[in-house]
This record gives structure tokens, C-alpha cells and sequence, in this order.
């Protein structure tokens, strides 16, 4: 099990990460504290997350970021019958500020989607023979603040972006 990480760049940038588990050995809570630099000025940071667990398996994870107070939210998990994740929803102040689904084939997680789309419209993920990711695609499209108006399309070449992680 992983009790610390440490990142040390500088004395005005770096950081570390310390898990604590319960008598279960389960996850409970992960702390980062350090110094960044952000605006030109040296500031001390600190994010706690904590974990709870239903049946077994991560059910919500709150995020505390004590550097940003408006930058803390929840994460809720939602699993199937055979506790594949299927589901995560990100919750702020009482609203859901963003979801994803997760789509399996043979057992793999192969899609992640939301809502308003369908799985690998905008992100595939694919395995080697061995079961191991080997690239994960996320497609988006670009950004046209013109006029898309069918009339004004015409002779538009209107495509999508694609970062590979």
C-alpha cells in the first residue's frame, strides 16, 4: 500500500501526498499539502479526500480543497449488478456539475459518454492482448463562434480535434 508520495521541485513548489486506510486496508482519506506558486506569489495548499464505501466498493469520494474553498465537490459512484462502475456524478453546493457513463465490452470499460451522447461518439479506450490500455481517445469538436447557419456552412470544413493520451 502507498503511504506517501512526495513531489519536490523547489522550496516554493512542491508537495505531499499521504494515504491513510481504515482497519480494512480500504482507502479512507488522502491528504496534499505543500507550496505552489500561483499569481506570482508563494502559497501554501492543502486538498483532503475522503472515501466511503458501500458493499465493498467506493460509493463517494469528497474532494476538499482547502487552497480554493469554491473548488471542493462530491463524487458519487454507481455500480451494476456485477459492481462494474457505470456511472459518476459530480455534485457542488446541492447541483450536479457533470456526469459520465461508462460503457464495457468483454468485461473492459471501452467508452466513457454522457447524457447528451452515445458510447465512442466522443471517447474510446483500447487494450492489448494482454488486457493493457494502449491508447485512450478522446474526440471533441472545435469551437466556430460564426454564424453556422446551414446557408453560411456551405463551404465550411467544420471537423473535430482528437487528443490521445
Amino acid at each position: 500500500m502507498v503511504e506517501k508520495i512526495e513531489f519536490y521541485e523547489t522550496s516554493s513548489n512542491n508537495k505531499l501526498t499521504e494515504y491513510i486506510y481504515d482497519s480494512e486496508n480500504r482507502l479512507k482519506q488522502r491528504v496534499t499539502t505543500g507550496k505552489m506558486i500561483e499569481n506570482s506569489a508563494v502559497r501554501d495548499l492543502r486538498y483532503e479526500d475522503h472515501f466511503e464505501y458501500e458493499d465493498g466498493l467506493v460509493s463517494k469520494i469528497s474532494l476538499k480543497d482547502l487552497t480554493h474553498y469554491y473548488s471542493s465537490y462530491d463524487i458519487h459512484l454507481f455500480y451494476d449488478s456485477e459492481k462494474k462502475l457505470i456511472r459518476q456524478e459530480n455534485w457542488m453546493n446541492g447541483y450536479m456539475i457533470g456526469h459520465f457513463n461508462f460503457h464495457y465490452e468483454n468485461n473492459r470499460m471501452v467508452s466513457v459518454y454522457n447524457d447528451s451522447t452515445t458510447p465512442f461518439e466522443t471517447n474510446t479506450i483500447f487494450y492489448d492482448a494482454k488486457g493493457n490500455v494502449t491508447k485512450h481517445l478522446y474526440i471533441f469538436p472545435k469551437i466556430c463562434l460564426e454564424d453556422q447557419s446551414p446557408e453560411n456552412m456551405k463551404n465550411k470544413n467544420i471537423s473535430t480535434s482528437t487528443t490521445k493520451v
